[in-house]
């Protein structure tokens, strides 16, 4: 067994742990999209990702950069203005996209 395999199912049973312990508190998973303008690079990619991790080490970020959209999952109540001006500091115009997740499809309609 090589050490990226250990490494990953070792993160895999964290991941699992955390998620049944959350549950057991009584933690509330929240899931939110930003619309971002301005991600031209793979650079600011990353920027834009440890931006949103400095709010939460654990939350789970997903950047569609054609699409223009950050959707994070995070077991905390942060405060998104915050979240919005810290990539708007990275030089990104931000907003948050309050939308139902229903309202994307995930398949074009033609």
């Amino acid at each position: 067994m090589n050490a990226t395999l250990i490494l990953r199912t070792l993160a895999l049973i964290l991941a699992i742990q955390a998620g049944l312990s959350s549950r057991a508190q009584g933690l509330e998973e929240h899931i939110h999209r930003l619309h971002v303008e301005g991600i031209t690079s793979t650079l600011l990619e990353k920027q834009c990702q440890e931006a949103l991790l400095g709010f939460d080490p654990e939350m789970v970020v997903s950047i569609d950069v054609p699409a223009q959209t950050v959707k994070f999952k995070t077991m905390h109540d942060l405060p998104l203005q915050d979240v919005v001006n810290s990539l708007n500091q990275l030089g990104l115009q931000a907003r948050l996209d309050v939308r139902k997740e229903e309202e994307h499809p995930t398949v074009p309609t033609h």
